[in-house]
């Protein structure tokens, strides 16, 4: 089996902020892969809200399905765990440097 490909997160900008921006980087999300694993590169994203966080990783976690992070760090990681942990009965959110 092939590991999916990772999607770069800073394709939609440096500075990733509202609950629109987040819901619509979630379907194309959901279009590049539809199944299984979702692997989100954050590397070049300077800074995301809570907001735009829950909205793309944390409502994918809710709705079943595995998220791995990779290059999220300092203010991007806390906004990430922070819109993850607001939810429960979450899957797991796995994180990789």
């Amino acid at each position: 089996m092939d590991s999916p490909q990772p999607i770069r997160v800073a394709q939609w900008g440096q500075f990733l902020a509202t609950r629109a921006s987040g819901r619509a980087a979630r379907a194309h999300v959901l279009a590049e892969a539809p199944d299984g694993l979702c692997v989100l590169d954050f590397s070049g994203v300077e800074a995301v809200t809570v907001a735009f966080a829950d909205e793309l990783v944390a409502n994918l976690a809710a709705a079943g399905r595995p998220v791995l992070i990779t290059g999220a760090y300092g203010d991007v990681w806390h906004a990430i765990e922070r819109a993850v942990t607001r939810r429960t009965g979450l899957a797991e959110v796995t994180v990789r440097g």
